[in-house]
C-alpha cells in the first residue's frame, strides 16, 4: 500500500533553524518488510520511510521496535511525532494512492 504523507516540523543544527513542510509517498509494505527482514533493503527506503522505520532511533524511547505502532497511527489518521538530534517532525496521512 502506498500512501501520501504530510511532514511538518523543524530542523536545527549549529544555530541554524529551518521549517520542514512537504508531501512524500510512503510504501507501507516496503517499510514493514524491511523491519521483518532485519533491515535488509533499508538503502531503498526514502527519507520519510526511514523515519517511520527507525523512529527516533531510541533517542526518546521511540525506536525501530515501535514501527508497527507508527504505521497504525498513520493509517488511523493520527500524527506520528519523531524527535531526532537535529530535527523534530510530525508525519500524518495525506492520502491513499490507488
Amino acid at each position: 500500500m502506498i500512501v501520501t504523507t504530510k511532514i511538518t516540523g523543524s530542523g536545527h543544527c549549529r544555530g541554524d533553524k529551518w521549517d520542514i513542510n512537504l508531501l512524500d509517498n510512503v510504501d507501507i509494505q516496503k517499510v514493514e518488510e524491511c523491519y521483518k527482514n532485519d533491515f535488509e533493503g533499508e538503502e531503498h527506503l526514502n527519507e520519510v520511510e526511514s523515519h517511520i522505520l527507525y523512529g527516533d532511533g531510541g533517542f526518546m524511547d521511540n525506536g525501530p521496535d515501535k514501527v508497527s505502532q507508527r504505521i497504525d497511527k498513520i493509517l488511523g489518521c493520527q500524527v506520528v511525532e519523531v524527535e531526532g538530534e537535529e530535527f523534530d517532525i510530525n508525519i500524518e496521512l495525506a492520502g491513499i494512492n490507488g
